[in-house]
């Protein structure tokens, strides 16, 4: 779950049936908009993974951009990882970055304050994006936060974002 800035929305993710194929988990996959209207949840939007079978099926964390756009990884059907942004004003999605090999990337966080989005590979340390005016994110150089051994991403964590 991953709440947007303006604190009316939350995203839930569900990532379907557990230890199933890609194919049969896309068609229960999906992201839901959850509106908080005082303390009564509506469903305000939702997103399957079968509506574009380009987008990977999503299984990774939410990360919340505004009260439309929402970023979260997922293996690819080719057993990599992929961590995508998808926008539901347009229902479309867009790769953002692409893993040569599975779980190496970890739960990302987004900054609203510095416009900043941090994305843990097990590898490369923190990826890091910076999202510009006009919504698109230009990539920054990685910050290597492991030099000595390479922490899975689980155990990368941005403590506190200051926002």
């Amino acid at each position: 779950m991953a709440k947007a800035s303006n604190a009316e929305t939350v995203f839930v993710l569900c990532v379907g049936t557990p230890f199933t194929a890609g194919a049969e988990r896309r068609a229960d996959a999906g992201i839901f908009a959850v509106e908080l209207v005082g303390n009564e949840p509506t469903l305000k939007d939702h997103w399957y993974a079968s509506e574009d079978p380009n987008v990977v099926v999503p299984q990774g964390s939410l990360v919340s951009f505004d009260e439309h756009t929402v970023g979260f990884s997922g293996n690819a059907e080719s057993n990599h990882d992929e961590f995508w942004i998808l926008d539901f004003s347009t229902r479309s999605g867009q790769l953002l970055y692409e893993a040569e090999e599975s779980f190496v990337l970890g739960q990302g966080s987004f900054s609203q304050g510095t416009q900043l989005l941090f994305v843990p590979h097990t590898k490369l340390g923190l990826l890091r994006y910076k999202r510009e005016d006009s919504g698109e994110l230009s990539a920054l150089p990685t910050i290597n936060v492991s030099p000595s051994r390479k922490l899975p991403p689980r155990e990368i964590r941005i403590l506190s974002l200051n926002d």
